[in-house]
């Protein structure tokens, strides 16, 4: 929106005309006047309604002056509305019911785009009443207003309580999400939707990211409030192009090419609904290096955002020997206190049950493992070892953490086991490679190599755990992961792994035939391996 200079304003007070209604996108807004016009008088500007173009609209702080801006209340209900749809899209999104939450993330794309054309800084419908855009000189305004009149004025009864980050959170999270279905079921997407292509996580990006600098620009706090939830889907978001970094490098055979995604390729068709959004976006600014850097820095990245959300994120307030603080009643915003039923929590991944998503004791814990989880899924494929072997002990010490906060019950416990187990055998697989020397059995590598084999035999020992307790009625005991429903393979390659590890002996035939019992396919590599270790 083009800037329109302030001194017109000055001007036309100074004739002391009066100012026309100055006709926004969607709604009017009327200047106060300092004299009535004549009639008579051929001078006077006519008070005619007229639309002006959005070029010639004055930008929001030229009414600095004038009174508050009133929004239009089409906008807010439009708003409501788009809420209420990402909330029950969220709902069949994590209840693996991904016909149903498509259509609606579609919608909620579709709408926030409309609102989006309309408002081109959304923010003017969100949070305060006054103009998110005037100097900071305003608050001080209001309040000596507030000191000095009583009552208070009415509040506007279609002023939203939302953070200012609020609409780029849900547009994006949607554009997220839609695309990691439409990446798991390519057959619910549209002829004139991007499949195998990273557009929507691209496009996603964007829109978080342009959320938190619009937000950053007109915030009066020197230090704002950071919104976890919107930092949760940016490093969401970032782990998915990592994934797809991957995916090509795997496709190219020299690995310099694999690490770069081309950007053109990835454009959206000119017929699609989306199109014309994101073709009036600037040229490529925050993601310049986005196309050369690798699946770790992209990782890196990824986790700057998710600590930055642990760190904001709802903790349970911790209970106190004397039983003063109840942590099932209240939570800590970092400092101020607030009941569970006002959490607004981020989606998370599919199959972890239909419990409340508001309470805040499966908030955290839900958060965190999807966090771990997604973090995991791109760790496990990392071509390179000790990439592999850092994060699978950052992903180890976020489930730790979750122990280590008092978030474990019943229901928590096989799934924690599980990822810790997959970290663990990561962690003693990576090591195992490192190992390539003939005289790692001396008594030397045996003592280095022993805490390694204790680690895999704790981690068999949960993963039989785990079996039993999918036996038991429980909301979380059909995780959508293969491993949660099926460790046999994971238990076959720990049995592998340790078998080599472990000195010429019993035991080290004993841990083969076990992999084998599991289901695992000793092929003459295994076995030639097994001569080569006797």
């Amino acid at each position: 929106m083009s800037k329109r200079p302030l001194g017109i304003y000055s001007s036309q007070r100074a004739k002391g005309s009066l100012v026309e209604p100055v006709v926004t996108d969607i709604h009017i807004e009327h200047i106060e006047t300092l004299e009535e016009p004549d009639s008579a008088s051929s001078d006077a500007p006519s008070t005619k309604k007229r639309r002006l173009s959005l070029d010639q609209a004055p930008p929001l702080f030229a009414l600095a002056e004038s009174r508050p801006i009133e929004r239009s209340k089409a906008a807010i209900e439009d708003w409501e509305d788009i809420k209420e749809v990402f909330a029950t899209a969220t709902e069949k999104y994590e209840a693996e019911e991904p016909e149903e939450a498509v259509e609606l993330f579609r919608r909620v794309i579709h709408e926030s785009d409309h609102l989006l054309r309309l408002y081109p800084e959304p923010i003017v419908f969100l949070s305060s009443g006054r103009n998110p855009l005037l100097s900071s000189w305003t608050s001080h305004v209001d309040e000596i207003y507030a000191r000095t009149h009583n009552p208070l004025p009415p509040r506007d009864p279609i002023r939203t309580n939302d953070a200012l980050t609020s609409f780029h959170y849900i547009y994006g999270t949607s554009m997220l999400l839609l695309g990691k279905i439409l990446e798991a079921y390519p057959t619910l997407a549209k002829d004139v939707e991007p499949v195998n292509t990273p557009a929507f996580y691209l496009a996603a990006l964007d829109v978080l990211e342009d959320g938190e600098n619009a937000y950053h620009s007109v915030s009066g706090n020197r230090f704002p409030k950071e919104d976890w939830r919107l930092s949760v889907s940016v490093g969401r978001t970032l782990v998915c192009l990592a994934e797809e970094k991957l995916r090509r490098l795997s496709k190219s055979n020299q690995q310099a090419n694999g690490f770069v995604i081309n950007f053109q390729d990835d454009l959206w068709p000119k017929d699609s609904a989306f199109a014309p959004s994101f073709s009036k976006r600037p040229p490529l600014t925050r993601r310049v290096t986005l196309p050369s850097a690798s699946p770790h820095e992209v990782l890196n990245s990824a986790c700057d955002h998710f600590s930055r959300a642990m760190l904001h994120m709802p903790h349970h307030k911790r209970r106190h020997r004397n039983g003063l603080s109840n942590h099932m009643d209240s939570m800590d915003m970092g400092g101020a206190s607030m009941m569970i039923q006002e959490v607004d929590a981020p989606p998370t991944m599919p199959g972890l049950g239909s419990r409340t998503r508001s309470l805040l004791h499966n908030i955290r814990p839900r958060v965190l493992y999807t966090i771990g989880s997604d973090v995991l899924s791109v760790a496990e494929r990392l071509p390179v070892a000790s990439e592999r072997l850092y994060w699978a002990k950052w992903v180890d010490e976020v489930f730790l953490q979750m122990e280590m906060e008092e978030l474990i019950s019943e229901d928590w416990s096989h799934p924690i086991a599980v990822g810790r187990g997959r970290c663990w055998l990561i962690i003693g697989s990576t090591h195992f490679e490192k190992q390539k020397q003939p005289d790692r059995h001396s008594s030397k590598a045996s003592w280095t190599l022993a805490p390694l084999r204790k680690l895999l035999i704790g981690y068999i020992a949960t993963q039989y755990l785990g079996k039993a307790q999918l036996t038991r009625a429980s909301d979380l005991a059909a995780l959508p992961d293969p491993f949660s429903t099926d460790v046999s393979p994971m238990l076959g390659e720990a049995y592998v792994t340790l078998a080599t590890l472990t000195p010429e002996g019993p035991a080290k035939e004993e841990y083969f035939a076990r992999a084998a019992a599991e289901g695992v396919d000793l092929t003459e590599d295994d076995e030639s391996m097994m001569d080569a270790n006797s």
